[in-house]
């Protein structure tokens, strides 16, 4: 679909997603962000993403490495699970300040988003609801935003049922479409 609408975007993968999806990811011109090795969001996990500034860490530096065995490239963008705002709440605040300084001297951008498709908000939300959510987040103070950082999950069915009538409205509105990378400061947060 990215490819059919001459579209690139950013994937923050995972540990468990496939050689051959990241491979391609990369072959296709998109950006690859972090997005940790475990995305492990449950405190009865050992690998609990969020337990301390060590967890954290380890399970980035894991992600990077499959990148970089796959790719051969070092990706400097990532995303924390849940955004930065989750991260900040589960964390300590000192674990947290820790890792944002951490991802800072390492040469990291974080990013989070400004639209949330609303694709993992129920077990299976409809198309339509998608659509909505994105519609809505479009808009501030009833203008549309300049710039837009979308959240949608490859992994999920209505989402790629969604993407071509998502693309094609936001280019009809005069969107134009660009992977992020570190010079995106609107999205950046350090």
């Amino acid at each position: 679909i990215l490819k059919d609408n001459d579209v690139k975007a950013t994937f923050f993968v995972v540990g468990t997603m496939s050689t051959g999806k990241i491979r391609s990811i990369y072959e296709a011109g998109h950006a690859i962000g972090l997005h940790t090795n475990t995305h492990e969001l449950s405190k009865s996990n050992s690998k609990y993403v969020y337990k301390d500034y060590n967890s954290f860490i380890n399970d980035l530096k894991g992600i990077s490495d499959i990148v970089y065995e796959r790719t051969g490239i070092r990706s400097n963008l990532t995303r924390f699970p849940g955004g930065s705002a989750t991260a900040k709440a589960r964390l300590d605040s000192n674990d947290f300040a820790e890792i944002k300084e951490t991802l800072k001297e390492n040469g990291y951008t974080y990013f989070d988003w400004n639209i949330d498709s609303g694709d993992t908000h129920y077990k299976s939300p409809s198309k339509d609801y998608v659509m909505g959510e994105i519609r809505k987040g479009l808009r501030k103070n009833g203008e549309l935003k300049k710039e837009v950082c979308i959240l949608m999950h490859d992994i999920k069915n209505v989402t790629v049922e969604a993407l071509p009538e998502i693309i094609s409205e936001l280019k009809e509105l005069g969107y134009t479409f660009k992977r992020l990378d570190s010079k995106c400061d609107n999205f950046a947060f350090y």
